[in-house]
């Protein structure tokens, strides 16, 4: 799995680059750099065994990261991101709480469309891509964990596939400022080994979705 990532990573930086390098000069090109941050919730997913159900996820949190994009023409543009997220796990069933540190890295490659010119004061977009999510347990286990027969909270770590989708809106500060409001959905599958199914118990769902509302500032060059 390891080197399957790594390979995935690879492939999403050479496609940034790629596109950077085979993007033809011209007044609208421009490059940008600029930082992240972000409020984030994850949808809920159900643990259940024959007895009894409880709900488990990563909970609401914050985060932040940095952007490197290009201009392609005047209504495309492609970004390579890497965002940091710190939302801890929860598992509620019933009086039984539970909860253990966790944090998740995602490097991804998103395409940009643009409803105005690049000369536009104002930009409102579409995004999505796609890229690596790295899912961490941090801190100490519970060995006695309130609600143990439902689902466990690791200390583990698991990296997946993610897909991203959102929408957005950039508005020019000056000659080369750029300040963003944005919402995204990032979409992977259910860390198994980090949020693990007890024996004789499941967790339903396929799909794990961090919604985040994001905000930045960027400089053009």
């Amino acid at each position: 799995m390891m080197k399957m990532v790594k390979r995935l990573a690879l492939a999403t930086v050479t496609a940034a680059m790629f596109v950077a390098l085979a993007t033809p000069a011209s007044a609208q090109s421009e490059l940008e750099i600029g930082v992240l941050g972000l409020i984030s919730d994850y949808n809920s997913l159900t643990a259940t065994n024959p007895t009894r159900s409880g709900d488990t996820g990563p909970a609401l949190g914050f985060g932040g990261g940095f952007l490197i994009g290009q201009t392609i023409n005047e209504r495309w543009g492609g970004e390579f991101r890497y965002i940091y997220s710190r939302n801890d796990l929860e598992l509620e069933a019933g009086s039984d709480k539970a909860d253990l540190g966790h944090q998740s890295h995602a490097v991804h490659y998103d395409l940009l469309y643009y409803f105005s010119d690049s000369d536009a004061k104002v930009r409102p977009y579409v995004a999505g891509g796609i890229g690596v999510k790295y899912y961490q347990g941090v801190g100490a286990e519970d060995p006695f964990q309130p609600g143990m027969d439902l689902a466990l909270l690791t200390k583990s770590t698991q990296a997946m596939f993610v897909g991203d989708f959102g929408v957005g809106v950039k508005i020019r500060v000056g000659s080369n400022g750029i300040f963003r409001v944005e919402f995204r959905d990032y979409i992977t599958g259910v860390p198994e080994n980090v949020i693990t199914a007890a024996p004789g118990a499941s967790i339903d769902g396929d799909l794990l979705h961090q919604f985040a509302p994001m905000f930045g500032y960027s400089f053009t060059f």
